[in-house]
């Protein structure tokens, strides 16, 4: 009977080592990352300061080149004021009515893209370029108040208006199972490149597939 309870013991340890042994690879969960996992993301993009409004698609693969592109507008149209004079020039304004420069304002439209290379799980760099095109106003101040609103107009300045080529990088950071957050520079308007991104990771290991 001794003999029998000691083998029954030993079955029983045996048992509890084996399922020991194979509950964490059970219960494991995927967790994908740009290492390995492809993933489509789209979400916000802005220059900071002069075109907060924006968007962007990003393809990010854990191996070889990925890609992005993105549309981003100024929040600001002098052009689109009721106090915009459309026939009144920046030359006639100085030199024929004589009337004082009080303020100046640019409205953006820039469309960029480029390339995408993983470096860590968490990290990713990217570089590209794009087309930023400038509508440049300047806004004038009548003494007398005769044009404009209470004497101030707006007035485009096409010298200073027109298309400009742009260079930009930077880093895409996974935060979390979906969110990317985004961090670089551009040249033209010279600022910052922020970003926040839903991100879907693909592809048969996303897919917690063998």
């Amino acid at each position: 009977m001794q003999m029998i309870a000691i083998v029954r013991r030993v079955h029983v340890a045996i048992g509890l080592a084996i399922l020991g042994t194979g509950t964490p690879a059970l219960a494991q969960e995927f967790q994908p990352d740009f290492r390995n996992s492809s993933y489509l993301a789209a979400g916000w993009v802005a220059n900071a300061p002069d075109a907060l409004l924006g968007g962007g698609i990003s393809f990010i693969r854990p191996t070889g080149i990925g890609f992005f592109a993105n549309v981003r507008v100024s929040h600001e149209d002098p052009g689109g004021e009721s106090n915009f004079l459309p026939n009144v020039t920046v030359d006639q304004a100085l030199n024929e009515f004589g009337d004082f420069r009080f303020h100046d304002e640019s409205k953006w439209l820039l469309i960029s893209g480029g390339l995408i290379r993983t470096l860590t799980p968490e990290l990713a760099l990217y570089a590209g370029a794009g087309l930023a095109r400038r509508d440049y106003y300047q806004q004038f101040e009548d003494p007398d108040g005769q044009r404009g609103e209470l004497g101030f107009y707006w007035v485009r300045d096409d010298e200073s208006s027109g298309d400009f080529a742009s260079v930009l990088g930077g880093v895409l950071f996974r935060a979390g199972r979906n969110l990317i957050i985004q961090f670089g520079a551009e040249t033209e308007p010279r600022g910052m490149t922020i970003g926040v991104h839903l991100g879907l990771p693909r592809g048969t290991a996303a897919a917690g597939q063998p």
